[in-house]
C-alpha cells in the first residue's frame, strides 16, 4: 500500500444480493424515488423475457417504464451513449436501469452524464456540473464491476481509442447482485470477466493510490476469485461459485474505482482498441506481466496478495510470496483455458508499435507504481506476444536474498527533496510566477532529448495557476507541441488546448517536488483535470527530468 498522507474512499451503492433479487427492482427503484425509468438491457435478456419481469416489478410499486433500449452492442461507442441520451430525453425518462454486461451499465453511466450535463458529454476527471438522475445498475457478468465503480469505459471509434470517463456523480445508486442472472455465461466469458475482476484486485493494491479501506476490498476480491473462479468456468450452474463471483467482482470494483488501476489495463485498452482482443481475456494474459514489471515496488502488496489467495507456503519471505503470487496468477489462466500469449490471442506482430503508443497514453498508467518508456513498453508487450513465462529466471534461492528491494530511483529523490519541500516560501507574484513557469517550461519543453517525443504527439496543453494573492487573476501557460519548434504562450489566449490543468501554485511546487499524489490531488479538488484526460499521457516524456529539474533549479536558488 503507498503511503498516503491523505486519501478519500467513496463508498459503494446500496447492494441487493441474492438469487431472484431482480424481483426487487421495483421496491429499489421506488425508494430512490424513480418514476419514469428508461430500461437499457443486453438484447439476449431483453428476448429471455426479463422485460416483462422487470415492468411488473416496476408497476407493482406504482410506476411505469418510460422505454426501453435493447440494441446495444458489446463494444459500446460513443454514438450508442448519445443514442441512449436521446432516446431517454425523447420519451421523458427520469432515470435509467441497466441490465447487462459492462458495456450496457457504461452506456448507462455515459447516456446518464449526458442527462446530467444538458446533452454534453465532457471528458475529464470531476468536471460534471449537473445532478446525476438516479441509476440502478443490475450486472450479468462477474468482471468489470461496473455497478460499483465512478468511472465508466466507452470506446471513441473516431479516435480509435477507449476513453475513459470519471466522477463520483456517476456512480450507480444501487446494485443488484442476482447470481442467476449469471449462470447463461459462457465458460470462456466466465473466464476472462473473471480475470478482469482480479486484475482490478490485483492493480488496485499495487496502485500508487492504494489506501487502507481498498486493500481490504481488493484482498477479499483476490480470496474469492481464486476460490471460486475455476469452478464458475467448469460448472456455470454452480449457484454458489456464481454468487462468490458477483461478489468478487462488486469488491474488486469497489477498490479500483477509489485507487485507479495501471500498466495491464493500460496495455489490455490498447489491445482492445487496436486488434479487439476482449477486455478480459487481455486483463488476465497481461496480468502475470505486469506484476512482474512492477513487483520490485509492489513486493509486499502481491504478497499480501499471496497469503489471500492461499499459494504463500510457511516459510516464505516477502520476495518468495510476492513470486509465488505472480506464477499463481499465471497458473489459474492456464487452468480456466486463456490464451498464453497475444500471438494466440490473435495480435498481429506488426501491430506491437501501435500497442506501445496507445498504452503509454492510456489514462489509466497515471497510478501505475513504475512509469514505462516506450522502451520498456516495448519489451513488456513483445514479452507477452510471445508468450514467455513471466519471472521464469528467478529461482528459490535468487528470491531468498531478495527480501528487501533495493531502494528506487524515485524514493532516493524524494528523500533528497523532503527537506526543499520544507523550506518557507515567499509569496510569489503573478510576474515572477510567470518568469518561473517560462523558465522552467523552456529548459523542460525544449530538451533535446524529449522534443522529438512532444512533436510527435502533437498535444496542446495549458496550465492554469491560481494565489491567493492575486486575486481573480491567474497565470496561464500554453505549452503547443503541434508547432515546430515547439512553442510556449504566456497569458490568455485563443488556442485551443487539449488539456488543461488548473492549480495552486503550492500544489505546482509540491508536484514538481514528488511531494504530492497526483490523484490524491485531484480527489481533493486541488487539480482540475479537463479536455482529454487520456492525451495528457502524452507528456509523460518530461515527468521525469521534470522531477531533477525543478530539484536543481531550488537548489541553485537557494545558494
Amino acid at each position: 500500500m503507498s503511503d498516503l498522507e491523505y486519501f478519500e474512499y467513496i463508498s459503494a451503492p446500496r447492494v441487493v444480493f441474492g438469487s431472484g433479487s431482480i424481483d426487487q427492482v421495483g421496491r429499489v427503484a421506488t425508494k430512490l424515488k424513480m418514476s419514469r425509468p428508461l430500461l437499457m438491457i443486453d438484447g439476449f435478456f431483453a428476448g429471455a423475457g426479463l422485460v416483462e419481469k422487470i415492468k411488473a416489478s416496476i408497476e407493482a410499486e406504482g410506476l411505469a417504464l418510460a422505454g426501453e433500449m435493447s440494441d446495444i452492442p458489446q463494444d459500446s461507442g460513443i454514438e450508442v451513449v448519445r443514442r441512449g441520451y436521446e432516446q431517454a430525453k425523447n420519451c421523458g425518462a427520469d432515470s435509467i436501469i441497466a441490465l447487462g454486461g459492462g458495456s450496457v451499465i457504461d452506456t448507462a453511466k455515459g447516456a446518464r452524464i449526458m442527462m446530467s450535463e444538458d446533452g454534453e458529454l465532457p471528458e475529464g476527471l470531476n468536471v460534471l456540473k449537473g445532478e446525476a438522475p438516479p441509476l440502478i445498475a443490475i450486472p450479468t457478468t462477474a468482471g468489470t464491476g461496473s455497478e460499483a465503480t465512478s468511472a465508466a469505459v466507452i470506446k471513441d471509434r473516431a479516435r480509435n481509442l477507449k476513453i475513459s470517463f470519471s466522477d463520483p456523480a456517476i456512480m450507480p445508486n444501487a446494485a443488484i447482485l442476482d447470481p442467476e442472472l449469471t449462470m447463461s455465461m459462457p465458460s470462456s466469458v466466465t473466464a476472462g470477466t473473471g480475470m478482469d475482476a482480479l486484475t482490478h484486485a490485483i492493480e488496485s493494491l499495487h496502485s500508487t493510490n492504494s489506501q487502507p479501506i481498498s486493500e481490504g476490498a481488493a484482498l477479499q476480491a483476490a480470496r474469492m476469485i481464486f476460490r471460486s473462479l475455476p469452478a464458475a468456468v467448469a460448472n456455470g450452474a454452480d449457484a454458489a461459485a456464481r454468487g462468490e463471483m458477483l461478489l468478487a467482482s462488486f469488491c474488486a470494483g469497489t477498490a479500483f474505482s477509489n485507487t485507479l488501476v495501471g500498466i495491464v489495463h493500460a496495455a489490455a485498452h490498447a489491445c482492445g482498441a487496436e486488434c479487439g482482443v476482449p477486455h478480459g481475456t487481455a486483463c488476465g494474459l497481461l496480468l502475470a506481466y505486469g506484476m512482474e514489471f512492477n513487483i520490485e515496488k509492489s513486493e509486499s502488496a502481491y504478497a499480501a496478495a499471496a497469503a489471500a489467495m492461499g499459494v504463500a507456503a510457511p516459510g516464505m519471505n516477502q520476495r518468495e510470496a510476492a513470486v509465488a503470487a505472480v506464477r499463481a496468477v499465471r497458473g489459474l489462466t492456464k487452468k480456466i483455458g486463456l490464451p498464453q500469449s497475444l500471438k494466440d490471442a490473435g495480435v498481429p506482430e506488426n501491430a506491437l508499435p501501435a500497442l506501445v503508443e496507445k498504452a503509454l497514453m492510456d489514462g489509466t498508467m497515471f497510478t501505475n507504481p513504475i512509469q514505462p518508456d516506450e522502451e520498456m513498453m516495448a519489451a513488456f508487450f513483445r514479452k507477452a506476444w510471445n508468450g514467455e513465462e513471466p519471472l521464469a529466471g528467478e529461482g528459490k534461492e535468487e528470491a531468498s536474498a531478495a527480501t528487501v528491494a533495493p531502494p528506487s530511483p524515485a524514493s532516493d529523490t524524494a528523500a533528497k527533496t523532503d527537506e526543499l519541500s520544507h523550506v518557507p516560501q515567499p509569496a510569489i507574484t503573478l510576474e515572477g510566477m510567470y518568469k518561473v513557469a517560462d523558465k522552467f517550461a523552456r529548459k523542460l519543453f525544449l530538451n533535446p532529448k524529449v522534443t522529438d517525443q512532444l512533436q510527435k504527439s502533437g498535444i496542446v496543453v495549458r496550465f492554469i495557476y491560481f494565489n491567493e494573492n492575486w486575486g481573480d487573476e491567474e497565470a496561464v501557460l500554453t505549452v503547443d507541441c503541434s508547432a515546430d519548434p515547439i512553442a510556449i504562450h504566456l497569458g490568455k489566449n485563443d488556442i485551443e488546448p487539449v488539456v488543461s490543468m488548473r492549480m495552486h501554485t503550492e500544489t505546482a511546487r509540491l508536484f514538481w517536488l514528488q511531494k504530492v499524489n497526483i490523484m490524491s490531488a485531484i480527489s481533493k479538488g486541488e487539480i482540475a483535470v479537463m479536455g482529454k484526460v487520456n492525451e495528457a499521457m502524452r507528456l509523460l516524456p518530461v515527468i521525469r527530468p521534470g522531477f531533477s529539474l525543478f530539484k536543481e533549479m531550488g537548489e541553485k536558488k537557494s545558494q
